[in-house]
């Protein structure tokens, strides 16, 4: 994620209280910084065909029980990971020695995660599954960017997420309070959209792109595409690849959307795939989702400092409103966890 000085500085000192500077508001407590850093996890290994190298994405923390912790990712990671088209990735999933499963590992923190800082605790995946949403799949032919569950029964891993994640709170009070999370997101979610009352904050352990291409429709429907002036983080921003960024950010809507997602080439016409339950955030040229991001998680941290809740998991397509002209594509969008609490989370 690319972040200016300011908008690293404004995150920092909300998020950590870094640095020391006043701020407007509280910085968030020691208990919720803990949780939307501490949950952030990295998910990393060879990919499955050699000229892949190595896979990188992001994933969350959503609950742990006395022997397993439970993540949250973007499913469409294991897409990536190896490298086939839509519909035949999930024959990778789990099975045999050549799997998502086998060969990518869950990178966690050693002690409490901050800006910047490397994942390098690293645990091994028990089973991964993909549950469907409650009602019409998300995507129209493959439901590309559903989300996916990883559990990890690693004992280490384990009490990292009871103590650092989740404050050592005992197992019967971790169930209660995600349960209680989940029943207030699924009953109004899109009443947790409003920036009035919460803070927004978007994580990941993704990679630092200094160059990005504008892309729109134009007037004929047309993909166009322009390479941005070189767009740097500017100095004391200090990013670095693979370690922990953060952003705070808004709804661009205001309620969880539709959007449809283009790919073709310059001045061909886009083929258009429809993504459900989505949540479109705005951010300038220098604050967007990069690759390694896919699957790190959206918080909502209510302004009265009570609570944070999980709002979705970034999916960073090139989406849009609708399939007419647009100043340009959205690529800081998240997949709405709202369809899978039922299934999931309780």
């Amino acid at each position: 994620m690319l972040l200016t000085v300011a908008n690293k500085a404004l995150a920092t000192t909300r998020v950590e209280s870094l640095p020391q500077k006043p701020a407007k508001g509280a910085p968030f407590p020691e208990a919720i910084r803990k949780r939307i850093l501490n949950s952030t996890v990295m998910l990393k290994g060879s990919g499955r065909q050699a000229r892949q190298g190595l896979f990188t994405g992001s994933g969350v923390i959503f609950k742990v029980d006395v022997t397993t912790v439970y993540l949250v990712t973007a499913a469409h990671n294991a897409q990536l990971w190896s490298g086939t088209p839509p519909g035949d990735w999930k024959n990778y999933l789990s099975g045999g020695q050549n799997t998502f499963a086998r060969k990518v590992s869950i990178y966690y923190g050693n002690g409490d995660l901050s800006w910047e800082s490397e994942a390098t605790k690293s645990a091994a995946i028990k089973t991964i599954a993909i549950p469907a949403p409650a009602g019409t799949c998300g995507q129209e032919a493959d439901c590309l960017y559903d989300l996916m569950v990883i559990t990890s029964t690693d004992a280490a891993f384990v009490t990292f997420a009871k103590d650092r994640v989740f404050g050592g709170q005992s197992v019967d009070d971790i169930k209660k309070a995600v349960e209680r999370e989940g029943k207030a997101v699924i009953k109004t979610p899109d009443a947790f959209l409003d920036s009035k009352k919460y803070y927004f904050v978007q994580l990941g352990h993704g990679e630092v792109e200094e160059i990005r291409e504008k892309q729109w429709l134009d007037e004929a429907k047309k993909i166009k595409k322009q390479t941005l002036d070189k767009v740097t983080c500017e100095n004391g921003t200090n990013m670095t690849k693979g370690k922990l960024h953060y952003r705070l950010t808004d709804p661009n809507f205001k309620q969880i959307k539709e959007l449809y997602e283009q790919e073709a080439d310059e001045g061909e016409d886009p083929a258009y795939g429809k993504t459900s339950n989505v949540i479109a955030l705005s951010a300038s040229k220098s604050s967007s989702t990069a690759p390694g991001d896919s699957g790190g998680p959206l918080y909502a941290v209510d302004k009265s400092y009570t609570g944070a809740y999980l709002l979705g998991v970034t999916c960073g397509a090139d989406l849009m409103a609708a399939k007419t002209p647009s100043t340009a594509f959205k690529n800081c969008v998240s997949t709405s966890v709202v369809p899978y609490w039922k299934t999931i989370f309780a």
